[in-house]
C-alpha cells in the first residue's frame, strides 16, 4: 500500500514538473513574440519592451 502511494506521488510530482516546464516555455515563447510585435508597432528597443513585463 505504501509503495503504491510513493509511486503515485512520484508520478504526480513528475507530471506537475513537466506541466510547469511546458507552461514556462509557452509563456516565454509568447513574451518573445509580443516583444517582436511591440518593436514592429512602436519601434521600441527590446529592453524597454522587456521592462513592461
Amino acid at each position: 500500500m505504501l509503495d503504491r502511494w510513493i509511486a503515485h506521488g512520484c508520478l504526480f510530482l513528475f507530471l506537475i514538473q513537466f506541466f510547469v516546464r511546458v507552461l514556462d516555455a509557452f509563456i516565454r515563447g509568447i513574451r518573445r513574440r509580443w516583444i517582436r510585435i511591440e518593436q514592429l508597432i512602436y519601434g521600441r528597443s527590446g529592453t524597454e519592451a522587456i521592462e513592461l513585463f
